[in-house]
């Protein structure tokens, strides 16, 4: 019994796919889906595109511990006048999923740093210009289901205690 207690407690969450969906002040928009493992802080299978036909499908993350700030671009180096789009979260993904809302450009009026525009070269995109603002946008995964044989386990469990509760409460 306590080996199956052992088995269901190191059982751990695996990446969830998250959607992205943003509109930007001049009319573009933005729209995908990547996964997230919160454990790791890995982005994978990441396809996002924009209105202008542009695909995002790399991970240029400054700071990878930060799973509230997200960094996509087309090109995994960041070569010279690559498409980078910022999305700012109002809270970090957990794997608990959930919807989460993209912060509103400062270019536009709002507080999170949520844009679209080019590399200028920099391996992180970090001398970006910023074309254009987000001015709504969210992301959202549903919560992440518990493995099988977590949950197999801990059913398990619950039956042998329940079988050992019968069996001993009978003699008392």
């Amino acid at each position: 019994m306590i080996g199956a207690i052992t088995f269901a407690s190191i059982a751990s969450a695996a990446p969830i796919t998250w959607s992205l969906s943003a509109a930007y002040d001049d009319g573009v928009t933005a729209s995908g889906y990547y996964d997230f493992d919160a454990d790791t802080g890995a982005f994978t299978n990441i396809s996002i595109t924009t209105s202008l036909a542009e695909t995002l499908s790399f991970d240029n993350q400054i700071s990878p511990s930060d799973p509230g700030f997200l960094l996509f671009t087309a090109d995994e180096f960041g070569a010279n006048g690559t498409p980078v789009y910022s999305f700012d979260l109002a809270e970090s993904m957990t794997s608990a999923g959930g919807t989460i809302d993209i912060l509103e450009s400062v270019l536009t009026s709002g507080t999170g740093f949520s844009f679209g525009g080019l590399c200028a070269g920099d391996p992180e995109c970090l001398g970006s210009t910023a074309d254009r603002g987000v001015i709504s946008g969210s992301v959202s995964a549903a919560s992440a289901a518990v493995p099988l044989p977590a949950g197999g386990a801990l059913l398990l469990t619950a039956l042998a205690a329940f079988g050992a509760f019968r069996r001993f409460g009978k003699d008392a």
